[in-house]
Parts: structure tokens; sequence; C-alpha cells
């Protein structure tokens, strides 16, 4: 999806909406087929159930790593407050707000 995504906006310079929802729809064709084979595929043994049960844990770690400690990259940039990461809406998650005087 980002290499749809910023591929067709670097080579058009521009924004142009109907090219995201068509790449969105292209990104959800291609991974409910992606399923679909892996479904009609033949059982496969131990040592490849493990193997998928460690890339699941090692893929949420990246998820989780990237979530607070993010790169210093555009694609991690929050355009709103110009920060990375949780702390970029920090203040929203925090339980006391602190009282005006």
């Amino acid at each position: 999806m980002p290499i749809l995504f910023y591929g067709h906006k670097s080579v058009a310079k521009k924004d142009y909406p109907v090219f995201d929802i068509i790449s969105f729809y292209i990104v959800i064709i291609a991974s409910q087929l992606t399923f679909y084979f892996l479904l009609k595929l033949p059982p496969l043994g131990f040592v490849a159930y493990y193997l998928s049960c460690v890339g699941l844990f090692v893929m949420f770690g990246g998820y989780m790593v990237l979530t607070l400690l993010p790169l210093k990259n555009f694609i991690f940039k929050d355009p709103l407050t110009n920060k990375y990461g949780y702390k970029a809406h920090s203040e929203q998650f925090s339980i006391v707000k602190k009282k005006k005087k």
C-alpha cells in the first residue's frame, strides 16, 4: 500500500484522490486473493506453523518498536504536530490534565 500510495505521489507531484481510491481497492483485492490461495494450499508441517508463529511475534514486535521509537522518516511524521510516534499525540493519552491557573 505505501509503495502504491507514495509511488504515484512521487510521479504525479500532485494529490489525486482517484488514484488513492484505486490503489486502496488494488491492495484489498490482492490481499483477498492471497488469503484465498493460502487457504487452498495443502496442510503444512510443524516447522511451517512454528516459523509462522515466530514471524507473527516478530511482526508485532516491529509494530510496537516503530510505534514507540519510530524512524525519523517522512512516513512516520505526524503532519499536525511535526513529531514522530507516540509522542506526537501524548497529550491526548494523559489521564490527568493540567489545570489552567
